[in-house]
């Protein structure tokens, strides 16, 4: 299995790469979605947010931001845990330094009930992975005191987490890796993993690139009982409209160690290759984004991608196809969020504005219960931002909040900007 990283480009930034021209800002979206904060990068700020926002309930989000923060890791900073306050004030938390601490954290945090936060980093902890370091699972307390509590060996532990993780109540971490492992003829092809309050590490799942999947980008849920549900970019079936060739998989992996496959994908109208996260709905069933498949037209080569629902007794529907057009393609970074009404609000990190180069700048869709779509937001790269990997996390009032990659009104450290932080009211 190869290392493509379905969509995510490399390093940092992520999306910037696809940039090449800029657009005005769209007066028409511009009355729904105002941007909460425009980052600056260099040593005092962080740049290029990825990450999807945590909210405590009293107005403030947190995240994290793949660069910035320093001058390390080739000049542009390591990354930062940040804060903005309730009156739009933001704080730098912590500053990654790209060694032993951890670089590039692209996944978003969760939290303790004392208040200390949780993720993953994708790079540092070491001089594995090409010198780079092969990324961390770290814990921020509450008085801003950053500890590594494992560092990634790209052996039969696994390489490079994107995802968040998720905690039991005695504690214990849960997540994945899509590098390293015992599978794929000993090449590596992702784990799942746990690591104890105390720092103990231990592979729950190494996946062998057959029928199980390969390459789980997505982190993981927990049910009542302690089962993991996630996805697998690929392994599972193979046909070549799929990217590397195979479709990809949902699984779910009981506390003893058993992974069943819920859903092979098969490409086609059927979708291919989901994405980073999966959202539990109330009544067991999943909701997901695949990267790929769906509608053809506009994207001949692996298509431009669904959103899923995977139902309890396992039958699985395809509730909308992206077309490529004005209501994007390529969905769902960090997944999708659903409302009470079983409405479905997920963004892209391609299409929408053609304006603002060859793949677009994204959009913000809402999908309904039926799979009716409307797209809320075509995002442009100018203040308001472009390539919005976060999940829209759902406030007070029905408003929706997330990240932008790049865009905002700073360009003095960031060629195209250096990322938003937004809220729209559908």
């Amino acid at each position: 299995m190869s290392r493509h990283l379905l969509g995510i480009r490399s390093y940092i930034p992520l999306g910037a790469l696809a940039l090449t021209l800029l657009a005005p800002f769209n007066g028409a979206d511009a009355a729904k979605l105002k941007t909460l904060y425009s980052f600056a990068g260099g040593g005092s700020d962080g740049a290029y947010p990825v990450s999807s926002l945590f909210a405590d309930g009293t107005g403030n989000y947190y995240a994290t931001t793949a660069g910035g923060g320093g001058t390390g890791c080739t000049g542009g900073g390591c990354g930062t845990v940040f804060k903005l306050a309730s009156d739009g004030t933001e704080s730098v938390l912590y500053s990654f330094k790209g060694t032993t601490d951890g670089a590039s954290p692209y996944s978003s945090l969760i939290a303790d009930s004392a208040g200390n936060f949780y993720g993953t980093t994708y790079a540092g902890g070491g001089t594995g992975c090409s010198g780079n370091g092969c990324g961390t699972v770290y814990k921020l307390a509450s008085d801003g005191t950053e500890s590594v509590l494992y560092a990634f060996q790209d052996g039969a532990d696994g390489a490079q987490p994107y995802a968040p993780l998720v905690m039991d109540k005695k504690g214990n971490l849960y997540g994945t890796v899509p590098f390293g492992g015992t599978g794929c003829s000993g090449v590596g092809c992702g784990t799942v993993f746990k690591v104890s309050a105390k720092g103990i590490f231990t592979v729950l799942y190494s996946f062998t690139g057959g029928s199980d999947g390969a390459d789980p980008y997505s982190g993981v849920f927990m049910d009542k009982k302690g089962n993991l549900y996630g996805a697998a970019a690929s392994g599972g079936t193979a046909n070549s409209d799929c990217d590397s060739g195979y479709c990809g998989t949902v699984f779910k992996l009981s506390p003893a160690g058993t992974l069943t496959v819920l859903y092979a994908f098969k490409g086609g109208s059927d979708g291919a290759n989901p994405s980073l996260a999966l959202t539990a709905g109330k009544n067991g069933e999943i909701y997901g984004p695949t990267y790929y498949g769906g509608d053809y037209t506009n994207c001949p080569t692996y298509g431009c991608g669904t959103i899923f629902k995977l139902a309890a007794d396992g039958s699985k529907t395809t509730l909308y196809s992206f077309t490529g057009e004005s209501d994007g393609l390529t969905p769902g970074g960090y997944g999708v969020s659903v409302d009470k009404s079983g409405n479905l609000f997920v963004t892209t990190i391609a299409g929408g504005d053609f304006d603002c180069g060859s793949d677009g700048c994204g959009t913000l869709d809402e999908i309904s219960a039926k799979g009716a779509e409307k797209t809320l937001h075509t995002f442009t790269d100018g203040k308001d931002g472009a390539f919005s990997y976060s999940r829209p996390l759902i406030g007070k009032r029905d408003k929706l909040y997330g990240t932008a990659e790049i865009g905002g009104t700073d360009n003095a450290n960031c060629a195209y900007g250096c990322g938003v932080v937004y809220e729209l009211k559908p």
